[in-house]
Parts: C-alpha cells; sequence; structure tokens
C-alpha cells in the first residue's frame, strides 16, 4: 500500500506535528487553531507579539525545521519520528541560541517564565536613576 506524504500532513497534519504545535502554542499562550499551511502558522505566532525579534517570530520556524528534519532521519532509518525527540531538538536549539547570549529580555518580553523554563537567563536591562536638569535661557 503506498502512502501520498504531502507537507500539509509532516508539517500540520500527522498527529506527531498536531502534537508538537499544540504543545508550544499551551506553552506560549497562544490559542491553538486550525492551522493547516506555514502562512498561516507564521502569521498566528507573529501576531501574538510586536516586539521585532521576539521568541515567538523563531518558534514556529524550529518547529518546521525540526518536523522537518525529524521526517527526513526517519524516512532515511535514522531515528524514529517521535514527540519526544521533536520536543528534544527544539528545546534544545532554544536553550543553545539562549546561553549564546542571542536572546536577551525584549524577546522574551511577557514570556519570561518559558524563559526560566528553557534555563535560559533573561535579566532586566538596569534603569539609570532619574537625574535633575538644569534648563538654561539665553536673554
Amino acid at each position: 500500500m503506498s502512502f501520498l506524504e504531502t507537507l500539509q500532513h509532516v508539517f500540520f497534519g500527522s498527529p506527531t506535528a498536531f502534537n508538537i504545535w499544540s504543545y508550544y502554542a499551551e506553552l506560549f499562550g497562544i490559542i491553538p487553531s486550525d492551522i493547516n499551511n506555514v502562512a498561516q502558522a507564521l502569521t498566528v505566532w507573529s501576531l501574538s507579539t510586536d516586539t521585532p525579534g521576539h521568541i515567538r517570530h523563531i518558534v514556529p520556524i524550529l518547529i518546521l525545521w525540526a518536523l522537518w528534519e525529524a521526517r527526513n532521519k526517519a524516512k532515511h532509518g535514522e531515528r524514529q519520528y517521535s514527540f519526544q525527540a521533536i520536543k528534544k531538538r527544539i528545546d534544545n536549539i532554544i536553550h543553545y541560541i539562549g546561553r549564546a547570549d542571542l536572546l536577551h529580555y525584549k524577546h522574551w518580553r511577557g514570556d519570561y517564565n518559558v524563559a526560566v523554563l528553557f534555563k535560559i537567563p533573561v535579566q532586566k536591562p538596569q534603569l539609570r536613576p532619574p537625574q535633575s536638569l538644569k534648563w538654561y535661557t539665553q536673554a
């Protein structure tokens, strides 16, 4: 029996893909919807924040990459295509990006609790104390 594999199935239609998207959506407080293509996924995640470079812009790309990578490894007999393996791959990438100091406080705005789960130290920038200024006018 042959089976026609589509990108929609690999990225969204398989039970594993569905569970991966649902897991990260719940983790970031995004209401899961019937996403069935790449454009929809990127749009939903992108619109969930107004901060440029936010982690929410990166996560869906990592999900897509990890699903594609896992599918190819499974197809060529290198590794089993499982929720745990894909989740571990995504978690590791996020952790290493954070540990490389490429993600800062602003990239996690509103999701600091998630940064803690990934063991990424996110420190709020120190605000300078207010200073009084004296204005001089010329007569």
